[in-house]
């Protein structure tokens, strides 16, 4: 009857400690493994913009004028990452998304268009605008920082036009 009973307080004990044993089924860790890499966001500077284009356009009459300028520009990207999470962190973090892919450019021809009011010279400049997304890199083994490193990319992020008074023309 004591070792009836000893089996008894046994199988209790295994049913309470391990009841997912005990029921035949199959036991699943109760933590994921946390190998891999991460991408921690950090900012996104904005650069002086590339120029393709510098004129002055000059209107010397009494009604509004356009200047409309053919001009080509680089769309293009590069990056000191090269997991493929961190680089799609890295063009998360941007507002306007990548215009190519990273690693990569290639030129464009686009025609800027330029209001000028009468009787004045104002400069016009075209190009691209720049971008520069930075934050961190980490690897992960079994839940443990491994390694951390800082990634950025430079990228353009669209046409930039801008024209600016130089002066007036005396009539």
């Amino acid at each position: 009857m004591k070792t009836f009973s000893k089996s008894i307080v046994a199988v209790l004990v295994i049913m309470i400690l391990f009841p997912s044993y005990a029921l035949g089924r199959s036991v699943t860790p109760m933590y994921e493994d946390l190998t891999g890499y991460e991408f921690v966001p950090g900012k996104v500077d904005t650069l002086t913009p590339s120029l393709s284009f510098n004129h002055d356009a000059e209107n010397a009459s009494d009604l509004p004028d356009e200047a409309e300028f053919w001009t080509t520009r680089t769309k293009s990207s590069s990056t000191t990452a090269h997991v493929d999470v961190t680089l799609k962190g890295l063009a998360a973090e941007l507002e306007f998304g990548l215009e190519t892919e990273w690693g990569t450019s290639t030129e464009v021809s686009w025609k800027a268009t330029f209001s000028i009011p009468p009787w004045s010279i104002y400069n016009c400049k075209a190009g691209s605008k720049r971008s520069k997304p930075t934050g961190t890199e980490n690897y992960w083994v079994l839940g443990r920082l491994k390694s951390s490193t800082s990634v950025s990319g430079t990228c353009t992020q669209g046409t930039y036009q801008s024209k600016t008074l130089v002066r007036y023309i005396d009539h």
